[in-house]
């Protein structure tokens, strides 16, 4: 019994480390990056042989200048909204139209049913970027090249997410849908 809680506290020891060295790895970057980012341009690459290019220079008041400079070089906050708009304009219209075509591929009964949701898992395996051309060409045919649409309508339909919530409607006994 002795012998087994030595081993295991080793071994929790040893994982302890091993995380621990995995995690300082992976903050490296961020670390550098920030401190980095709190220096004039050309103090970053100034001390990078030693321990100093993870410390900000020693005049506080000079940290935030490169913020300062780049909120008044570009509109960020107008970025930051249109990140905002279309990410959310992009999830609501994906959650109404995947819903609606999952719904209707595990509850309705059509014809052809099948041989449209084979044609919709064999689209899985066409990677993304492969239709960028195309639907560029259908932007531009349908006039809405230069506008939000040509970003947003794309983003809408994806085949995983309807295969994903036709599984989900799939789950639920149609007693339940027909009580409700």
């Amino acid at each position: 019994m002795h012998k087994f809680m030595t081993r295991r506290r080793f071994h929790i020891i040893w994982t302890t480390v091993l995380i621990t060295i995995l995690a300082l790895f992976f903050l490296f970057p961020l670390v550098w990056m920030i401190v980095s980012s709190m220096k004039p341009e050309s103090q970053i690459y100034a001390n990078i042989s030693n321990f100093k290019a993870f410390l900000p220079l020693g005049n506080i008041s000079d940290w935030g200048k490169a913020y300062v400079s780049i909120f008044h070089r570009f509109p960020v906050m107008r970025y930051i909204l249109n990140s905002v708009f279309y990410a959310t304009s992009v999830t609501v219209g994906s959650i109404v139209i995947n819903v609606l075509a999952g719904y209707g591929f595990a509850k309705f009964n059509f014809t052809g049913r099948k041989l449209l949701f084979g044609l919709l898992i064999a689209l899985l395996v066409i990677p993304g970027t492969t239709l960028l051309i195309q639907q560029f060409q259908i932007a531009k045919t349908i006039g809405i090249l230069n506008t939000p649409l040509a970003v947003i309508l794309p983003g809408m339909s994806s085949p995983f997410y309807i295969y994903m919530f036709r599984n989900a409607f799939a789950a639920i006994p149609d007693s339940i849908t027909e009580a409700a």
